[in-house]
This record gives structure tokens, C-alpha cells and sequence, in this order.
């Protein structure tokens, strides 16, 4: 009976171990996903530097010497804040969210897919 116990114990230590790597991986992936609010980027179509800071709220603010890298730096700055909303909604008029969120899913996702929003613009694509 105590041998049953030991395993028992040494099992559920194992288990506890395991849920809490897989959460700390989780973790680790899911932050990896957020894109950086900080450190430098060097990109081309712009003439001179652009300084993005952001806020406690995370509101951005832009720096810039011209009108130009001032609406790049908009862009910028609003892609980083909208990506996730963007894919989602590409993946949305595809038919494919559940390719995030599983099976739950499918069954709006069959009647998008089923109406082929991308059929045309691939068409069109490879002309």
C-alpha cells in the first residue's frame, strides 16, 4: 500500500511539473508574439529618423522631421497595434479560423468558406 502511495506521489509531482512547463512555454510563445515596443529598427523609405514612444497606456507618440516618415511611423506604430485584428480578419472572409481556434469554429466557418471571398482576387492574381 505504501509503494502504491510513493508512485501515486511521484506521479502526480510528474504531472504538476508538466502542466507547469507547458504553461511557462505558453507563456513564453504567446509573449513572443507581441511584436517590440522597444529598441531600433533600420528600414528603408524614409529620410530621416523616426522616434516612436509610447505611454503608460500604450499610446503611441511619433517624432518625426518630415510629413512623410511622420505618416510612415503612423503606419508603423498602427500596423504593430493592429496585426492581430488584421489576420483575423483576413482569416475571417478565407474560412479559416479555425486554423486558431479549432474546431468550435467550423461551422460558421464552412458557410465562408463555401462562398469563396477569395476565389475572384486569386483569380484576378494570377493573370
Amino acid at each position: 500500500m505504501r509503494r502504491v502511495l510513493i508512485i501515486f506521489a511521484a506521479l502526480a509531482a510528474l504531472l504538476v511539473a508538466l502542466a507547469a512547463l507547458a504553461v511557462g512555454a505558453g507563456y513564453a510563445w504567446l509573449r513572443a508574439t507581441v511584436p517590440s515596443a522597444s529598441g531600433r529598427l533600420v528600414l528603408g523609405g524614409i529620410a530621416a529618423a523616426i522616434a516612436i514612444t509610447r505611454d503608460r497606456e500604450d499610446v503611441p507618440h511619433i517624432f518625426a522631421k518630415s510629413r512623410h516618415d511622420l505618416l510612415f511611423g503612423l503606419g508603423f506604430a498602427h500596423a504593430q497595434d493592429r496585426l492581430w485584428q488584421m489576420e483575423l480578419s483576413r482569416r475571417s472572409g478565407q474560412g479559416r479560423l479555425s486554423e486558431i481556434f479549432g474546431e468550435r469554429s467550423l461551422p460558421p466557418m464552412c458557410s465562408c468558406a463555401r462562398l469563396t471571398f477569395m476565389a475572384t482576387p486569386n483569380a484576378r492574381w494570377r493573370r
